[in-house]
């Protein structure tokens, strides 16, 4: 695997503290949803007689939240770049939820956005021509060039002389 990642044009690893940063992120909101769905259910079933007291809505709500954080959370580690190697035609990359190489042609991609959030930009999204999305952290060494190479490479004609 290591000749892989040896000898192409342009690499970059996601900080461990930026992995950590990520890791406690989904505990906290995975504990505050808890939390939430806690106290917004309690007063219901401690006045119920019995647990089929409890509004069928309340059960929806709560199901619905849970299921969106598992979601959210299993596209996080699909989409997430943690290692790249960029060698002017081909990207190789590596995931949170699969650790061993991946590849796509750079002719594969469709477009490129920023990857935003309430706190600013967190780096770029990689649209592919299959409706695949890549995230790729703006914390991550070589982030910005890998952007820039890519857009040259994907479309020259775009850029000015």
């Amino acid at each position: 695997m290591d000749e892989l990642w040896s000898g192409l044009m342009l690499s970059g690893v996601l900080p461990d503290a930026r992995r950590r940063q990520i890791a406690y992120a989904v505990i906290a909101s995975s504990l505050l949803i808890a939390v939430v769905a806690c106290f917004a259910t309690w007063p219901l079933i401690s006045r119920a007689p019995s647990r089929s007291g409890v509004p069928l809505p309340v059960l929806i709500l709560m199901g619905v939240l849970l299921f969106g954080l598992v979601v959210s959370t299993v596209q996080m580690r699909q989409r997430l770049i943690t290692r790249f190697n960029y060698d002017g035609a081909t990207l190789y990359y590596q995931t949170l939820a699969r650790p061993e190489p991946q590849s796509r042609a750079t002719i594969e991609l469709q477009k490129i956005d920023d990857w935003r959030g309430r706190g600013g930009s967190f780096g770029y999204i990689l649209v592919f021509r299959d409706g695949q999305k890549l995230n790729v952290d703006r914390s991550m060494s070589n982030s910005g060039p890998l952007i820039a190479q890519l857009q040259q490479d994907r479309w020259p004609e775009t850029l000015s002389v």
